[in-house]
């Protein structure tokens, strides 16, 4: 019973997307994001549960991808760099841990289904996911 008095409480944001999912976000999560960030600062109740967040040119499988990276990357230093010289086939060689690897094999995986997928999830605006994209970017076009 004590252990509840000294836990935190994080805010909740409630977002529904245009195929109509609910996601339930901690609001700290969502920081990376600059559009987040914009949203919240100009409008304190947004994402509230009497006044959700509704992204309607956003579907939920895009969310779904940002709320996985957000959510492993919210505490953690996520600074990547593009090098102007890419000498490896294998994207792997530029990227940091287990989980970009598997972020971005899925991403290429999931982007030959829908090309859309890269570009709304830049919309989000979140710096090193944009810089991971890029590269993924890279090497998509060299495939070609």
């Amino acid at each position: 019973m004590n252990n509840k008095k000294n836990e935190k409480k994080y805010y909740k944001i409630f977002i529904m997307t245009s195929d109509n999912y609910y996601f339930i976000i901690e609001k700290r999560k969502l920081y990376k994001s600059m559009f987040f960030l914009n949203i919240f600062n100009n409008d304190k109740t947004s994402g509230n549960i009497r006044n959700p967040l509704f992204l309607k040119n956003i579907k939920s499988k895009y969310l779904k991808y940002i709320q996985t990276y957000l959510e492993y990357y919210y505490d953690k230093n996520d600074k990547f760099i593009i090098t102007d010289n890419i000498t490896y086939y294998n994207i792997n060689k530029y990227l940091q841990n287990d989980f970009d690897k598997r972020f971005i094999n899925i991403l290429k995986n999931d982007f030959n289904n829908d090309e859309n997928l890269l570009n709304m999830l830049k919309y989000f605006n979140i710096e090193s996911l944009n810089k991971k994209i890029e590269l993924l970017e890279i090497f998509i076009k060299a495939k070609k």
